[in-house]
Parts: structure tokens; sequence; C-alpha cells
């Protein structure tokens, strides 16, 4: 069984994710205590796992509680796992009520996954849990009955097999929710039939009429904890930009006494607007989070040791006892020379010889640096420089988790292909992989990122497909111009050669923005800010995915080190790559920035 297996967190079990799972995520404290929170991040980076591991089930485990004493209850709502994301209630924007529908079909979405998670992901103690005549009265015939007839429904409550048992009573609301649910999709459906002209006469739910009064009677149920409800929306830029603003609306709301959102972000939520075209704010609203930001900011160390957990959480589970550092070790022989490089720039400083304020400041940004330098000789073998070792495969995988598992779920399987179980991966392997996979985010990762937004766009009627994978080919072109910039930059004499990042002296164009945006939804650029160059007022900065370190020959455990770009220049990279490298190999780096300075593209 290979330990770094990565399995699409909704469909494990509560067991699993409790032995898997590590808390060290940021903002996890406002994630599990009451209010609305947003938490951003780039796929793989650990959202979904931690959505899951909030769920009944899973907190039942990791703390031994009882039903009762839950101190929420976590209902777990997949976005792109649910009819809601479904391209006909993007097309029916701005026509046939689309707030009302919208909200409709996105409450009772809600409330059938809250059946599911009280049916399905409660704690064991919960599965014979009894419900009284009078809890059956109050809320069956009661509340939900009062809630259905005021929704204008017109039906009747079906029989419940056992009224004693609780799941019979929330099989007996499912049932009713299915129907309301299936009525909705069909008339949505039908609307874009070519005769279609049928006027809605079915039900309508919203959440401050129904799904709120609705909980707060669940609430009471005796078998059930008397805690607010966290609906853990996961993925929700996949919503439509007015189910989106729906969703704001929700936020201001504020009912989180009985009901929190927690939402989940890859970085590209729609709008901050609601539909009255009101905007929510943090921290007036909600809490909002940033899982890149760990690996952005002082507190990335975090997120070295929160990769550490896991892969010795995963070690453990598989019967391998051993740390992190030691089942993924360096290239001993890369890092003697790298140390003995140090030492010598630590004699030079002392020697008066010196760049950084202090002898290890010297030692730490050019010793790595050098060494690479080095390999670029007459022999060419700049290649044989090895990303191996725990340290480096966390630098590398650039504050993605999933992006770790998934190199180290092909080095387990590379290393046992002989059928036995090895107590460490060979430095060989760990650097062959993550080769292989830098040089598929660079190539092939941009084949299929255009064949998504193609079919993103057919299934949207949209018109501009071809201006869309335009944007695909300007990321292209930028990825691969700021790699050969920060690859020369690594080769020269500069103060700090180990650079990743960009900042803008300007503003960045829409069109330039659009790129951008861009590469963070599909994670080759994180974003921060720094302070500008005169002091006053805050600069974006792109940092490029330490993914790419391998295919461009970079040194991946740099941080500090960026360019002051302008819009300008980052628009020439974007158009044409080979300007800069071309122009590079003509006149040196040295000229090339007095010149590029003079004209003032770019400025460190």
């Amino acid at each position: 069984m290979n330990p770094f297996s990565v399995q699409t967190p909704e469909g494990i079990a509560a067991q699993t994710a409790v032995s898997l799972f590590v808390s060290e995520v940021p903002g996890y404290s406002a994630m599990v205590a009451p209010g609305h929170t947003f938490l951003h991040g780039a796929r793989g980076s650990g959202k979904s796992m931690l959505f899951r591991y909030l769920e009944p089930d899973c907190q039942a485990l990791a703390h031994n509680y009882k039903t009762k004493d839950l101190p929420f209850l976590g209902v777990y709502v997949p976005i792109k796992g649910t009819d809601i994301a479904l391209a006909e209630f993007e097309r029916i924007e701005e026509r046939h009520a689309d707030v009302i529908l919208n909200e409709h079909f996105f409450s009772l979405t809600v409330l059938l996954t809250i059946i599911h998670t009280l049916l399905d992901r409660m704690p064991e103690d919960f599965a014979n849990a009894r419900a009284s005549k009078r809890d059956v009265q109050e809320f069956y015939v009661g509340a939900f009955g009062s809630l259905l007839q005021r929704s204008f429904w017109q039906g009747s409550l079906p029989g419940l097999e056992n009224p004693q048992r609780l799941r019979s009573l929330l099989l007996g609301v499912r049932h009713v929710l299915r129907d309301m649910h299936a009525h909705t999709l069909r008339y949505v459906r039908s609307l874009f039939l070519p005769t279609s002209t049928i006027p809605y006469d079915g039900p309508l739910a919203g959440f401050l009429d129904f799904v709120v009064p609705f909980i707060t009677s669940l609430r009471t149920l005796s078998a059930l904890p008397n805690s607010p409800v966290y609906l853990l929306i996961d993925d929700a830029d996949n919503l439509s930009n007015i189910q989106t603003r729906v969703l704001n609306n929700w936020v201001s709301i504020r009912s989180t006494e009985n009901v929190c959102l927690k939402i989940s972000t890859q970085l590209q939520y729609k709008t901050f607007s609601t539909t009255h075209g009101q905007r929510i704010e943090s921290p007036h609203d909600f809490q909002e989070f940033s899982i890149s930001d760990v690996y952005t900011t002082d507190v990335r160390d975090s997120y070295r040791s929160r990769v550490r957990s896991i892969v010795e959480k995963r070690l453990k589970v598989s019967n391998i006892q051993r740390s992190a550092e030691r089942y993924f070790p360096p290239d001993q022989e890369q890092e003697d020379q790298i140390n003995h490089l140090a030492n010598t720039l630590r004699s030079q400083w002392q020697n008066k010889g010196k760049r950084g304020n202090r002898a290890r400041d010297d030692a730490y940004r050019y010793a790595r640096p050098d060494y690479i330098k080095g390999l670029g000789g007459a022999a060419k073998s700049k290649s044989t420089y090895s990303y191996a070792g725990f340290d480096q495969l966390v630098h590398v995988s650039s504050g993605i988790v999933r992006f770790f598992l998934h190199a180290a779920t092909k080095m387990h399987d590379r290393a046992s292909t002989d059928g036995k179980e090895h107590a460490f991966i060979p430095p060989h392997i760990q650097n062959e992989v993550v080769r292989e996979l830098a040089n598929d985010m660079l190539f092939s990762e941009f084949d299929k990122i255009r064949l998504e937004e193609k079919e993103l766009e057919r299934t949207k009627d949209r018109s501009d497909e071809r201006l869309q994978l335009d944007v695909v080919q300007r990321l292209s072109n930028l990825v691969n111009g700021l790699g050969s910039l920060f690859h020369a930059v690594l080769l020269s004499e500069r103060s700090e050669r180990r650079v990743f990042s960009i900042a803008f002296q300007d503003e960045p164009s829409p069109e330039v923005r659009e790129v951008l945006n861009l590469g963070m939804r599909y994670g080759y650029f994180h974003r921060s800010s720094i302070g500008r160059k005169e002091g006053i007022g805050r600069a974006e900065l792109y940092i490029l995915s330490r993914q790419l370190a391998p295919a461009f020959q970079l040194d991946p455990t740099g941080f500090a080190g960026y360019l002051f770009v302008t819009n300008s220049f980052v628009k020439e990279l974007m158009k044409d790559p080979r300007s800069f490298p071309r122009r590079l190999k003509e006149k040196g780096l040295e000229k090339l920035e007095e010149e590029v300075l003079q004209a003032d593209l770019f400025a460190t």
C-alpha cells in the first residue's frame, strides 16, 4: 500500500480522515469557532480535507464526542458535487426570476445535505436515536409542516414508517425535500426547450425564511446537540455570479447563533457584493484566511512542520517508523560540497570579503547558488543538481500539500518496483520525479488547462473562447519568461540571486491581471504584497511556484529575493518570452539591466 496516495476527502472514511489530518492549517481556530469564515487557497492546499475533518463523525472520533457533546454540527457541501453548479442555473441569470430560483435551489441543496449528514455522518451513538411523539409532532408536523405551507408547497407530509425512530423522521423530511428539488430542476431545464412558456408554480424556499428556521427547529430535537450548524461550502468559486451574491446575502445576515458559514475558495471568488449591491466586508461580516499566506509570510515554517506531521502520520499508518527527514534523505555528496562552500564564504566574510551583514547571511545566500553556478561549466552538467531531501521537497511543493503527496506517491511507487517496502526513498528517485513533474507543469499541464478552459467556455455558452485560450498562452509565455529571467539572476553576481517573485512598480493592467489571476487559479503563482520602493503604501507581489524550480535550474530554498517590474515589462514577457533571454545572450545581464533601468522597465 502506498502511504502517500491522495483520495478525494469527501469520500474517505472518518477513521482514515482523522488518522491523516493535521490541524496546523492557517485559520483553523477560526474555522472551529462560531462566526462566518472564508478560507482561500489553491487547489490541493488542504481545504477539502479540513472540511471533511469538521464533519460530526470525524469530530466524534478525534475528540471522543457523543452526539450531544458536539460543539457544532459540520455539514459538508461540496459545490462541485451538487446540481447547484449546473450550467442551466448560470444561463437563467438576468431572466426567469434568477435570484429567487437560485436561492431556492441553493437552499434545497443545503437542506438535503444537512439530512444526508444526519443520516450518514453522525457519531455511532446516534444510529439508534429515538424520536418522541413530541419531537415528531413539534418538528415534523409543526415546524417543518409550517415552513412548507409558507413556501407554497401544496403536497401532504408522507407517513413515517416508524415514528419512534429519529431516522424515520429524517427520511420523511428527505422525501419531501427531494420532491421539491426534482420539481425545481425539471422546471429550470424545461426553460430551454424551444417552445417553453411554462410559469413556475412550485414552492420557494429561502435562507432566512426556510433554512435558518429549519435549523433552529432541528436544534430542539432531544437527540441532537443544541449547537450551531456549520455549513461548510467547499469550492465556492464554482458558484455562478448570482449564486455567489445569494451566498453573500446569507453572510450579511450574520445568523451565527444558529448557522455559521465556512466558505472555501480557490482564489477565484467572483464577488463580495450581495444581490442588493452591498458589499460584505472583513472583519465586519466575516473572518478571512489564506492557506497560501503560509508560504509567503514569516509563518512559513509552520508549513514545513505541517508537511512533516502529514508525512509521519502516513508512514505510521503504514507501519513505517521513520522521520520525514530520514525517509526523504538528501544527496549527501552534494550537501557536503554546498556546506564546504558555505564554510568558505564564512571565512571570506571574516577576512573582510563580506557582502551581507553577518557571515551566516553570506553562507545562506550564496552557497547553493554558487554550487549550481559551478555546475554550468564546460561539461554543461547543471542537470546533475539534485532536488532531493525533505527540506528541498517541502520548498518545491510551494505551499501545496497535494503536490508534495503527489510527488511522494510517484517516488514510493518507483522505489517499490520490487514489491518490497523500503526504509527510505533514494535521492536519485526523488530528483527524477520532481524534475518530471516540473516539466509536466511547464508543458503538458498547459495543454490540460487549454482543454479545461475551452470546455468551461462551451458550457457557459460564451463567444469569447478564442480570447480565453489566448490568456492561457500568455500565461505560458509569462511563466517561461520569468523562469529564464530568474535563472539568469541566479547565475549573476547580484547581491540577491535567489529570486522567485516580481513586484509591480505601477498598477497591473486588466490584461496582465487576468493572466496573473489565471496563474493563481492553477497554482503557477501565489500573491502577496510588500512595501513600495518609495516607502509609502504596498505593492502587489507575485511569487512563481517553486514546483517549477527544477525546470529552470533554480534554487527553491530562497524567499527574500524579488524584482520590481513595470506593467509594460510583464506585457513584453507575455507577448514574447524569448525576448529577454535573446537580449540577455547578446548583451549580458549587467549591461542589459542598465538599459532596462534607463527604460524604467524593472528595478531591484
